[in-house]
């Protein structure tokens, strides 16, 4: 049963900034923008916490929350520090803190699942796909080109962690069996390019 598409997310985005008074005029040219476009921004991930209580998130920044199980959605995006909309790639949730992922080096943090975001300022500037979270309390931040970066848990410092240098390469490691996996790699993809596995 379809409770959120792209048609009624626009609409949410466009409700949402003309009910905020402190919103900007390039805000409400952007969620216009949203509804004139029509649905084509694309949900990234999803997150529901119960039966009830879910998270979506998406490009151009998207983020929807529900408290109903999908029956009502409301935009969140006013309370992510994402003024250029940069899309929001995953979703972590890690006990009651909720991590977001996204490009251009996004990593925003709320504390709690219906708190405000803050950005969580990293050195990196590509684009992130995921955050991974080790039973240490690491941070592990994974994007483009193969680049993961680490947070030591309670330290706020990140630091690179050398890997492979290319999809291809972490191939070639996989089968040699000096990684167990690879993040991102659809079941397509690995059949395509190694059709014995």
């Amino acid at each position: 049963v379809r409770q959120l598409d792209g048609v009624q997310a626009a609409k949410l985005e466009l409700d949402a900034v003309n009910a905020n008074p402190q919103a900007s005029e390039e805000q409400r040219k952007q969620a216009q923008r949203l509804v004139d476009q029509g649905p084509d921004k694309p949900f990234l991930d999803v997150h529901f916490f119960d039966a009830q209580r879910g998270l979506v998130v998406g490009a151009y920044g998207a983020i929807f929350a529900t408290q109903d199980g999908g029956k009502t959605w409301r935009s969140r995006r006013a309370d992510v520090p994402n003024p250029t909309g940069r899309h929001l790639n995953h979703l972590l949730v890690q006990g009651e803190s909720v991590y977001l992922a996204g490009e251009q080096g996004a990593l925003f943090h709320a504390a709690t699942p219906d708190g405000a975001f803050k950005l969580v300022q990293t050195p990196y500037a590509g684009t992130f796909f995921g955050v991974f979270a080790s039973s240490q309390g690491d941070l592990l931040a994974y994007g483009l080109r193969g680049n993961v970066w680490r947070n030591a848990a309670g330290t706020g410092t990140w630091e690179f962690v050398a890997g492979y240098p290319g999809g291809n390469d972490v191939s070639f490691a996989m089968e040699r069996g000096e990684v167990e996996g690879r993040c991102g790699w659809s079941w397509s993809s690995v059949k395509a390019t190694r059709m014995s596995w």
